[in-house]
């Protein structure tokens, strides 16, 4: 093998390492305030990107952190954590969203977020639903739930 056909391969492997694996194993854990930044608008169509984002500043500036939502209403985020978050949607709606460790790897980040939409006033309807980091969703699996339970996430009845 020629100098340059070594320095070609070992080039590539370099390539290869630096830009795919090197970041997956770099990856940090994420917090509530990212996760805020990139939820998908088609979960809740009438609050836009903006929207989060101005209010995870009003409350970072210590502000009332209430914005106009895409249907004239209001929307507030009510307690902000580092891995959660209760947001106001209107006055019937809420949502929490947790971020939660996980003990097998959905993701680099070897977290899940869980949402709780809670709606109605009178009558409650809620929806769980779980979401690796990038907004894949999770079956609810006897594995997920497990590996969440192990972590102390839900409560033990008796």
């Amino acid at each position: 093998m020629t100098p340059n056909v070594k320095y070609y391969i070992t080039m590539r492997i370099l390539f290869f390492f630096y830009f795919f694996l090197l970041p997956i194993g770099l990856s940090a854990q994420t917090n509530i305030r990212e996760v805020l930044k990139t939820i998908p608008q088609q979960l809740f169509p009438y609050m836009t990107e903006n929207n989060y984002l101005d209010m995870i500043d009003f409350a970072d500036s210590g502000m009332e952190a209430i914005v106009t939502n895409s249907l004239g209403g209001k929307s507030c985020l009510g307690k902000l954590t580092d891995n959660s978050a209760h947001i106001q949607l209107n006055e019937a709606s809420h949502i929490d969203v947790v971020l939660l460790d996980a003990e097998f790897i959905t993701d680099s980040t070897k977290q899940v977020i869980g949402i709780v939409h809670t709606c109605g006033s009178d009558f409650k309807e809620i929806r769980i639903q779980f979401f690796t980091s990038a907004w894949t969703t999770l079956k609810t699996t006897p594995e997920l739930l497990k590996s969440l339970n192990s972590k102390g996430y839900f409560v033990k009845k008796g």
